[in-house]
Protein backbone atom coordinates (compact mmCIF):
# COMPACT_ATOMS: atom_id res chain seq x y z
CA UNK A 1 0.00 0.00 0.00
CA UNK A 2 1.34 3.43 -0.94
CA UNK A 3 2.00 5.52 2.14
CA UNK A 4 0.04 8.76 2.55
CA UNK A 5 3.22 10.47 3.80
CA UNK A 6 6.82 9.32 3.78
CA UNK A 7 9.87 11.23 4.99
CA UNK A 8 13.29 9.94 3.94
CA UNK A 9 16.59 11.10 5.40
CA UNK A 10 15.39 14.56 6.43
CA UNK A 11 18.08 16.85 7.86
CA UNK A 12 17.47 20.38 9.15
CA UNK A 13 20.27 22.58 10.51
CA UNK A 14 20.01 25.98 12.21
CA UNK A 15 23.44 27.59 12.31
CA UNK A 16 25.52 25.36 14.61
CA UNK A 17 22.51 23.30 15.72
CA UNK A 18 21.39 20.14 13.92
CA UNK A 19 17.69 19.92 14.77
CA UNK A 20 16.98 16.87 12.59
CA UNK A 21 19.49 14.41 11.18
CA UNK A 22 18.61 11.69 8.65
CA UNK A 23 15.04 11.30 9.97
CA UNK A 24 12.70 8.71 8.45
CA UNK A 25 8.94 8.60 8.97
CA UNK A 26 6.03 6.88 7.24
CA UNK A 27 2.29 6.76 7.87
CA UNK A 28 -0.81 5.51 6.11
CA UNK A 29 -4.24 7.05 5.65
CA UNK A 30 -6.31 6.71 8.82
CA UNK A 31 -3.25 5.96 10.96
CA UNK A 32 -2.58 7.66 14.29
CA UNK A 33 1.19 8.03 14.51
CA UNK A 34 2.78 9.48 17.65
CA UNK A 35 6.22 11.09 17.70
CA UNK A 36 7.92 11.04 21.10
CA UNK A 37 11.16 12.59 22.29
CA UNK A 38 12.71 14.74 24.97
CA UNK A 39 12.70 18.54 24.71
CA UNK A 40 15.05 19.51 21.90
CA UNK A 41 14.80 16.12 20.16
CA UNK A 42 13.63 17.81 16.95
CA UNK A 43 9.94 16.88 16.99
CA UNK A 44 8.49 20.32 16.24
CA UNK A 45 11.12 21.04 13.59
CA UNK A 46 10.23 17.82 11.79
CA UNK A 47 6.53 18.74 11.82
CA UNK A 48 7.23 22.24 10.52
CA UNK A 49 9.20 20.76 7.61
CA UNK A 50 6.31 18.41 6.78
CA UNK A 51 3.91 21.38 6.93
CA UNK A 52 6.07 23.55 4.67
CA UNK A 53 6.87 26.11 7.38
CA UNK A 54 10.58 25.12 7.21
CA UNK A 55 12.79 23.89 4.38
CA UNK A 56 15.13 21.01 5.13
CA UNK A 57 18.70 21.04 3.78
CA UNK A 58 18.59 17.33 2.92
CA UNK A 59 16.05 14.57 2.51
CA UNK A 60 12.84 13.96 0.62
CA UNK A 61 9.14 14.13 1.41
CA UNK A 62 6.69 11.92 -0.49
CA UNK A 63 2.97 12.70 -0.47
CA UNK A 64 0.73 9.91 -1.75
CA UNK A 65 3.76 8.29 -3.37
CA UNK A 66 4.93 11.40 -5.20
CA UNK A 67 8.09 13.29 -4.23
CA UNK A 68 6.92 16.73 -3.14
CA UNK A 69 8.73 19.96 -2.28
CA UNK A 70 6.51 21.72 0.23
CA UNK A 71 7.11 25.41 -0.36
CA UNK A 72 4.77 26.90 2.25
CA UNK A 73 1.98 26.06 4.72
CA UNK A 74 -0.51 27.23 2.06
CA UNK A 75 0.93 24.65 -0.32
CA UNK A 76 0.68 21.96 2.37
CA UNK A 77 -2.94 22.85 3.10
CA UNK A 78 -3.79 22.67 -0.62
CA UNK A 79 -2.51 19.08 -0.63
CA UNK A 80 -4.58 18.15 2.43
CA UNK A 81 -2.08 18.68 5.27
CA UNK A 82 -3.22 20.70 8.28
CA UNK A 83 -1.33 21.56 11.44
CA UNK A 84 -2.18 22.75 14.94
CA UNK A 85 0.89 24.44 16.37
CA UNK A 86 1.90 24.23 20.01
CA UNK A 87 1.91 28.04 20.21
CA UNK A 88 -1.35 29.67 19.23
CA UNK A 89 -1.67 31.48 15.90
CA UNK A 90 -4.97 33.17 16.72
CA UNK A 91 -5.60 36.93 16.92
CA UNK A 92 -6.80 37.69 20.43
CA UNK A 93 -8.55 40.94 19.46
CA UNK A 94 -10.85 39.20 16.95
CA UNK A 95 -13.83 36.96 17.58
CA UNK A 96 -13.75 33.20 17.07
CA UNK A 97 -15.75 33.61 13.85
CA UNK A 98 -13.38 36.26 12.50
CA UNK A 99 -10.35 34.07 13.25
CA UNK A 100 -11.95 31.19 11.36
CA UNK A 101 -12.96 33.46 8.48
CA UNK A 102 -9.31 34.41 7.92
CA UNK A 103 -8.72 30.84 6.70
CA UNK A 104 -11.98 30.41 4.78
CA UNK A 105 -12.81 31.72 1.30
CA UNK A 106 -16.32 32.77 2.35
CA UNK A 107 -18.86 32.53 5.15
CA UNK A 108 -22.46 31.47 4.68
CA UNK A 109 -25.19 29.52 6.44
CA UNK A 110 -23.63 26.20 5.45
CA UNK A 111 -20.32 27.31 6.98
CA UNK A 112 -22.03 28.03 10.27
CA UNK A 113 -23.66 24.59 10.23
CA UNK A 114 -20.31 22.89 9.54
CA UNK A 115 -18.68 24.82 12.38
CA UNK A 116 -21.46 23.94 14.80
CA UNK A 117 -21.20 20.23 13.87
CA UNK A 118 -17.44 20.16 14.40
CA UNK A 119 -17.74 22.16 17.61
CA UNK A 120 -20.20 19.59 18.96
CA UNK A 121 -17.74 16.79 18.16
CA UNK A 122 -15.00 18.72 19.97
CA UNK A 123 -17.34 19.36 22.91
CA UNK A 124 -16.48 23.00 22.34
CA UNK A 125 -18.86 25.35 24.10
CA UNK A 126 -17.73 28.72 22.74
CA UNK A 127 -19.80 31.50 21.26
CA UNK A 128 -18.56 32.27 17.74
CA UNK A 129 -18.98 35.95 18.57
CA UNK A 130 -16.77 35.70 21.66
CA UNK A 131 -13.40 37.44 21.53
CA UNK A 132 -10.52 34.95 21.41
CA UNK A 133 -8.62 36.88 24.08
CA UNK A 134 -11.37 35.96 26.55
CA UNK A 135 -10.92 32.21 25.99
CA UNK A 136 -8.89 29.86 28.14
CA UNK A 137 -5.81 28.16 26.70
CA UNK A 138 -7.75 24.93 26.26
CA UNK A 139 -10.54 26.69 24.38
CA UNK A 140 -8.01 28.40 22.10
CA UNK A 141 -6.49 25.01 21.33
CA UNK A 142 -9.90 23.74 20.30
CA UNK A 143 -10.47 26.74 18.03
CA UNK A 144 -7.12 26.01 16.35
CA UNK A 145 -8.17 22.42 15.69
CA UNK A 146 -11.61 23.51 14.52
CA UNK A 147 -9.98 25.84 11.99
CA UNK A 148 -7.78 23.04 10.60
CA UNK A 149 -10.68 20.58 10.27
CA UNK A 150 -12.73 23.06 8.26
CA UNK A 151 -10.24 22.48 5.41
CA UNK A 152 -11.20 18.77 5.38
CA UNK A 153 -7.55 17.61 5.52
CA UNK A 154 -6.25 14.09 4.86
CA UNK A 155 -3.49 14.53 7.46
CA UNK A 156 -3.69 16.51 10.69
CA UNK A 157 -0.45 17.33 12.53
CA UNK A 158 -0.80 18.21 16.21
CA UNK A 159 2.11 19.54 18.26
CA UNK A 160 1.39 18.66 21.91
CA UNK A 161 -2.32 19.52 21.68
CA UNK A 162 -3.16 18.33 25.21
CA UNK A 163 -0.27 20.06 27.03
CA UNK A 164 -2.56 22.89 28.17
CA UNK A 165 -5.82 20.97 28.46
CA UNK A 166 -7.55 19.63 31.53
CA UNK A 167 -8.06 15.87 31.86
CA UNK A 168 -11.68 16.17 30.72
CA UNK A 169 -10.73 18.27 27.70
CA UNK A 170 -7.86 15.90 26.88
CA UNK A 171 -10.11 12.84 26.91
CA UNK A 172 -12.63 14.62 24.67
CA UNK A 173 -9.85 15.46 22.20
CA UNK A 174 -8.59 11.87 22.21
CA UNK A 175 -12.08 10.63 21.37
CA UNK A 176 -12.21 13.10 18.48
CA UNK A 177 -8.83 11.96 17.12
CA UNK A 178 -9.97 8.33 17.16
CA UNK A 179 -13.15 9.38 15.33
CA UNK A 180 -11.10 11.23 12.69
CA UNK A 181 -8.94 8.13 12.25
CA UNK A 182 -12.03 6.02 11.64
CA UNK A 183 -12.94 8.50 8.87
CA UNK A 184 -9.58 7.69 7.21
CA UNK A 185 -7.89 10.94 8.29
CA UNK A 186 -4.27 10.38 9.33
CA UNK A 187 -3.08 11.91 12.62
CA UNK A 188 0.55 12.82 13.27
CA UNK A 189 0.80 13.63 16.96
CA UNK A 190 3.60 15.00 19.12
CA UNK A 191 3.14 14.28 22.80
CA UNK A 192 5.18 13.94 25.98
CA UNK A 193 2.51 11.81 27.64
CA UNK A 194 3.35 8.11 27.37
CA UNK A 195 -0.12 6.99 28.45
CA UNK A 196 -1.63 9.17 25.75
CA UNK A 197 0.64 7.68 23.07
CA UNK A 198 -0.10 4.11 24.15
CA UNK A 199 -3.83 4.83 24.24
CA UNK A 200 -4.01 6.50 20.82
CA UNK A 201 -1.22 5.42 18.50
CA UNK A 202 -1.10 2.71 15.89
CA UNK A 203 2.64 3.31 15.55
CA UNK A 204 5.17 5.32 17.54
CA UNK A 205 8.39 6.97 16.36
CA UNK A 206 11.09 7.90 18.88
CA UNK A 207 13.35 10.88 18.22
CA UNK A 208 16.52 11.34 20.23
CA UNK A 209 18.93 14.23 19.65
CA UNK A 210 17.42 14.90 16.25
CA UNK A 211 17.55 11.32 14.95
CA UNK A 212 14.79 8.75 14.55
CA UNK A 213 16.00 5.83 16.68
CA UNK A 214 12.96 3.56 16.38
CA UNK A 215 9.50 3.21 14.83
CA UNK A 216 7.46 0.44 16.41
CA UNK A 217 3.83 -0.70 16.48
CA UNK A 218 1.97 0.18 19.64
CA UNK A 219 1.37 -3.49 20.46
CA UNK A 220 5.12 -4.05 20.84
CA UNK A 221 5.56 -1.28 23.41
CA UNK A 222 5.04 -0.69 27.11
CA UNK A 223 5.47 2.42 29.21
CA UNK A 224 8.84 1.26 30.55
CA UNK A 225 10.04 0.31 27.06
CA UNK A 226 9.04 3.71 25.72
CA UNK A 227 10.88 5.45 28.53
CA UNK A 228 14.01 3.45 27.84
CA UNK A 229 13.92 4.35 24.15
CA UNK A 230 13.39 8.02 24.94
CA UNK A 231 16.39 8.44 27.25
CA UNK A 232 18.58 5.69 25.84
CA UNK A 233 19.21 3.88 29.10
CA UNK A 234 17.20 2.02 31.72
CA UNK A 235 19.05 3.29 34.79
CA UNK A 236 17.65 6.79 34.41
CA UNK A 237 14.13 5.38 34.70
CA UNK A 238 14.68 4.02 38.18
CA UNK A 239 13.16 6.13 40.93
CA UNK A 240 15.42 6.42 43.98
CA UNK A 241 13.98 5.32 47.29
CA UNK A 242 13.94 8.07 49.89
CA UNK A 243 13.00 8.15 53.52
CA UNK A 244 9.53 9.37 54.42
CA UNK A 245 9.60 13.09 55.27
CA UNK A 246 8.93 14.23 58.79
CA UNK A 247 6.84 17.20 59.82
CA UNK A 248 6.79 19.84 57.12
CA UNK A 249 6.28 23.54 57.65
CA UNK A 250 3.29 25.16 56.01
CA UNK A 251 4.30 27.63 53.31
CA UNK A 252 0.95 28.67 51.86
CA UNK A 253 -2.63 28.64 53.04
CA UNK A 254 -5.97 29.89 51.73
CA UNK A 255 -8.77 29.80 54.29
CA UNK A 256 -12.25 30.50 52.95
CA UNK A 257 -10.90 32.81 50.25
CA UNK A 258 -13.55 34.89 48.46
CA UNK A 259 -12.32 36.95 45.54
CA UNK A 260 -14.54 38.74 43.03
CA UNK A 261 -12.17 38.39 40.10
CA UNK A 262 -12.97 36.96 36.70
CA UNK A 263 -13.56 34.12 37.25
CA UNK A 264 -14.30 34.51 40.94
CA UNK A 265 -13.16 32.33 43.82
CA UNK A 266 -15.67 31.39 46.50
CA UNK A 267 -14.81 29.92 49.90
CA UNK A 268 -11.59 28.52 48.48
CA UNK A 269 -9.36 26.47 50.80
CA UNK A 270 -5.80 25.35 50.11
CA UNK A 271 -2.81 24.31 52.19
CA UNK A 272 0.70 23.66 50.85
CA UNK A 273 3.63 22.40 52.93
CA UNK A 274 7.34 22.28 52.21
CA UNK A 275 8.28 19.45 49.85
CA UNK A 276 4.66 18.76 48.94
CA UNK A 277 3.18 18.47 45.44
CA UNK A 278 -0.39 19.76 45.33
CA UNK A 279 -2.49 19.33 42.20
CA UNK A 280 -5.40 21.60 41.32
CA UNK A 281 -7.97 20.15 38.90
CA UNK A 282 -10.95 21.62 37.16
CA UNK A 283 -12.42 22.53 33.79
CA UNK A 284 -10.81 25.61 32.25
CA UNK A 285 -12.31 28.89 33.43
CA UNK A 286 -13.17 27.80 36.95
CA UNK A 287 -10.77 30.04 38.84
CA UNK A 288 -7.32 28.60 38.11
CA UNK A 289 -6.09 31.80 36.44
CA UNK A 290 -7.46 33.93 39.28
CA UNK A 291 -5.67 31.78 41.84
CA UNK A 292 -2.43 32.03 39.85
CA UNK A 293 -2.64 35.83 39.81
CA UNK A 294 -3.28 35.99 43.54
CA UNK A 295 -0.36 33.70 44.33
CA UNK A 296 2.00 35.76 42.19
CA UNK A 297 0.81 38.93 43.90
CA UNK A 298 1.31 37.27 47.28
CA UNK A 299 5.07 37.23 46.71
CA UNK A 300 5.13 40.89 45.63
CA UNK A 301 2.73 42.86 47.76
CA UNK A 302 -0.58 43.05 49.67
CA UNK A 303 -3.00 40.15 49.23
CA UNK A 304 -6.45 39.19 50.55
CA UNK A 305 -6.51 38.53 54.28
CA UNK A 306 -7.58 34.92 53.72
CA UNK A 307 -4.35 34.14 51.85
CA UNK A 308 -1.32 33.45 54.05
CA UNK A 309 2.22 33.10 52.66
CA UNK A 310 5.30 32.28 54.72
CA UNK A 311 7.56 35.33 54.67
CA UNK A 312 10.56 33.25 53.56
CA UNK A 313 8.67 31.55 50.74
CA UNK A 314 9.52 32.64 47.20
CA UNK A 315 7.06 31.75 44.43
CA UNK A 316 8.09 30.79 40.91
CA UNK A 317 5.55 30.68 38.09
CA UNK A 318 5.44 28.82 34.76
CA UNK A 319 2.53 30.16 32.66
CA UNK A 320 0.39 27.99 30.40
CA UNK A 321 1.17 30.19 27.37
CA UNK A 322 4.96 30.10 27.57
CA UNK A 323 5.68 32.05 24.37
CA UNK A 324 3.68 35.19 25.17
CA UNK A 325 3.82 35.07 28.99
CA UNK A 326 6.85 32.95 29.88
CA UNK A 327 9.63 34.36 27.71
CA UNK A 328 10.62 37.01 25.18
CA UNK A 329 11.28 35.02 21.97
CA UNK A 330 13.09 37.89 20.20
CA UNK A 331 15.66 38.29 23.02
CA UNK A 332 18.70 36.14 23.74
CA UNK A 333 18.86 33.46 26.44
CA UNK A 334 20.94 35.82 28.59
CA UNK A 335 18.37 38.60 28.29
CA UNK A 336 15.54 36.21 29.16
CA UNK A 337 17.45 35.02 32.21
CA UNK A 338 18.06 38.62 33.24
CA UNK A 339 14.30 39.38 33.22
CA UNK A 340 13.81 37.16 36.26
CA UNK A 341 17.27 37.67 37.76
CA UNK A 342 17.43 38.76 41.39
CA UNK A 343 20.82 39.63 42.83
CA UNK A 344 19.92 42.47 45.19
CA UNK A 345 21.96 44.96 43.19
CA UNK A 346 21.18 47.64 40.63
CA UNK A 347 24.33 46.71 38.71
CA UNK A 348 24.47 43.99 36.08
CA UNK A 349 27.59 41.85 35.79
CA UNK A 350 27.71 40.69 32.18
CA UNK A 351 30.31 38.01 32.89
CA UNK A 352 28.36 36.66 35.87
CA UNK A 353 25.13 36.66 33.85
CA UNK A 354 26.81 34.76 31.03
CA UNK A 355 28.22 32.26 33.53
CA UNK A 356 24.79 31.76 35.12
CA UNK A 357 23.20 31.31 31.69
CA UNK A 358 25.76 28.70 30.68
CA UNK A 359 25.12 26.90 33.95
CA UNK A 360 21.40 26.74 33.15
CA UNK A 361 22.16 25.45 29.64
CA UNK A 362 24.35 22.70 31.06
CA UNK A 363 22.04 21.78 33.94
CA UNK A 364 18.86 21.51 31.88
CA UNK A 365 20.45 20.41 28.58
CA UNK A 366 19.15 23.45 26.69
CA UNK A 367 19.72 22.99 22.97
CA UNK A 368 21.49 26.22 22.11
CA UNK A 369 24.75 27.33 20.57
CA UNK A 370 25.66 30.06 23.07
CA UNK A 371 24.09 32.18 25.84
CA UNK A 372 23.92 35.02 23.30
CA UNK A 373 21.66 33.04 20.95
Amino acid sequence: MTALLEVRGLTKIYGHITANEDVDLKLQAGEIHCVLGENGAGKSTLMRCIYGAERAQQGDIYWQGQRTELTSPKHARSLGIGMVFQNFSLINELTVADNLLLYLPAWDQDTTARINTLAAQLELNVDLNQTVGELSAGQKQHVELLRVLLDEPQLVILDEPTSMLTAIESHALQRLLKDLSERNIAILLITHKLDEALNLADNITILRRGRSVATLPNQALSKSRLGALLVGEMDSLQTPTTAAPGNRSRLLACEGLDYAGRPALQRFNLSVHAGEIVGIGGIAGNGQETLNRLLIQASQGPTPAELHLDRDCMIGFTPEDRETQGCAPTLTLMDNLLIGHRNGSAWISHSRLKQDCQSVINQFNVVSATPES
